[in-house]
């Protein structure tokens, strides 16, 4: 017969006194089927970290996610808590999720928790849960983010949770890792991305995404993305193994120290043949004065033979020319901008990722190409153009005039 299986979410932890620590939130309530037949097995969250004290005092920690286990049907696993906020210390971790082991049906892990903001650090943020899945498709739960460091360091991204399956035409997907939290003197790393493994007739795995680094406010770091999660498929016919994205390194908006590009992730089939194996590609560094590095490609095996593809190396750096200032006269009223990665002198100009942004565009005007008109015709004038890659700033061009 059916059987379902319920556990209660975990409780909120209690917030601390005037210079008092947050405390714990309660972990999530287990939940499995112990009998014969078809059962759902739902787990409980977390329970979110109480707050730290208005004077002193750190943010809680959120509470683990139950797990979900001998689901023969639906099943969720419990989500992290969420870090509890310090308005005078450091922001709470965030709680990780839980796990699931079940039959039959796709199935998505709970994420991890957030981390928690502080007035110094940020918490990290808790690891998404893992997921095993017997003739369904395995979705690993996504990473927390990393909480806001306000005057020291943003938390770091929770990892993504591994995705196991095995069927016929299995799919594993890894978790997304969290992005690392913003601060003040560092941003928080990027979690890695979770790992995939498929197996069976046509088996798909494709690794995690990887979290990207915080950004930092100041004069410090910013945070390093995390690595691509890996994947693996074994079995006949056109199987498939994509490594996971590294996420991307954070810059700052004073072109300080930026952080590096996480490594994509390694891939390996083991087939007849038919399959396809694709490298995970690195993620780029964040703007900094000096090149940073990208993450290394991802390395694509096939064991038995198939079609290899490597991943791309991330860049290490991203210009724009013309240099600040840009002059626009009356018989010049029109400039182009082009924007550069390297290694490889790839042209990313025309990129759909790259967007340019004028401050004034009733001054000068910029296409989704970069190129900057002139707009007040006869009169002088000044304004800026800010170009972005992924939503990351690389640059600011200051354009006159005259």
């Amino acid at each position: 017969g059916s059987r379902i299986a319920t556990g209660g979410d975990g409780g909120r932890g209690g917030d601390g006194n005037v210079s008092g620590n947050g405390g714990a939130g309660g972990a999530g309530g287990l939940a499995t089927v112990v009998e014969g037949g078809t059962g759902d097995a739902n787990a409980g969250s977390g329970g979110t970290g109480g707050d730290g004290g208005s004077v002193s005092g750190d943010g809680g920690q959120g509470g683990t996610g139950g797990n979900a286990d001998n689901a023969v049907g639906g099943a969720e696993s419990g989500r992290g808590g969420v870090g509890g906020d310090a308005a005078a210390g450091n922001g709470g971790n965030g709680g990780s999720a839980g796990q699931i082991l079940a039959t039959g049906v796709a199935t998505r892990a709970g994420g991890g928790g957030q981390g928690g903001n502080g007035s110094v650090n940020g918490g990290n943020g808790g690891n998404g849960g893992s997921v095993t899945v017997t003739g369904a498709t395995a979705y690993g739960g996504f990473g927390g983010a990393g909480g806001t460091g306000v005057t020291g360091v943003g938390g770091n991204g929770g990892n993504g949770g591994a995705a196991a399956s095995s069927a016929v035409n299995s799919i594993a997907t890894g978790g997304t890792g969290g992005d690392g939290g913003a601060g003040a003197t560092g941003g928080g790393n990027g979690g890695n991305g979770g790992a995939a493994v498929a197996s069976g007739i046509g088996a798909i795995a494709n690794g995690g995404k990887a979290g990207n680094g915080g950004a930092v406010a100041g004069t410090g770091t910013g945070g390093s993305g995390g690595a691509g999660g890996s994947a693996s498929a074994t079995g006949s016919g056109a199987i498939k193994a994509t490594g996971g994205l590294g996420g991307f390194g954070a810059g700052s908006d004073t072109a300080n120290q930026g952080g590096d590009g996480g490594a994509g992730g390694n891939a390996i089939i083991n087939g007849d043949g038919s399959g396809t194996v694709t490298g995970g590609s690195g993620g780029f560094a964040g703007r900094n004065a000096a090149p940073d590095s990208g993450g290394a490609a991802g390395i694509a095996t096939a064991i038995g033979g198939g079609t290899v593809v490597n991943g791309s190396p991330g860049y290490d750096s991203i210009t724009v020319t013309p240099s600040s200032p840009v002059i626009l006269s009356i018989g010049s009223s029109t400039a182009q901008l082009t924007v550069t990665a390297n290694p490889g002198a790839v042209n990313l100009t025309s990129n759909v990722n790259v967007t340019y942004v004028s401050a004034d565009p009733g001054i000068a005007t910029v296409s989704a190409t970069g190129l900057i008109t002139r707009v007040n015709a006869g009169a002088p004038g000044s304004t800026t153009i800010s170009v972005y890659y992924f939503g990351q700033l690389f640059q600011v061009v200051n354009v006159v005039t005259l």
